[in-house]
């Protein structure tokens, strides 16, 4: 889990806290593996365009990963570890 970042876990951690990101978070990490990579990337193409702050792109990015994307459901629906 080298990708893993700061921006990362200061996401997930805001998860814990605000219903709506812990939604939409959910709603994409239980998809398809190859499903939600592509909307993962679909989600970073389209506000990298809209010129979204490097520290969200980072802490996105990672949700690709299949590893990564396991643990924070994990975490995100049951408070195990990341």
């Amino acid at each position: 889990m080298d990708k893993v970042n700061e921006q990362f876990i200061n996401l997930i951690r805001v998860a814990e806290d605000d219903d709506s990101i812990r939604a939409t978070l959910l709603s994409v990490l239980r998809l398809h593996p190859s499903r939600r990579t592509k909307a993962v990337e679909e989600l970073l193409a389209k506000i990298e365009t809209e010129g979204a702050p490097a520290e969200l792109i980072e802490a996105i990015t990672p949700l690709c990963e299949d590893q990564i994307a396991q643990k924070a459901l994990e975490f995100l629906e049951h408070g195990e570890n990341l």
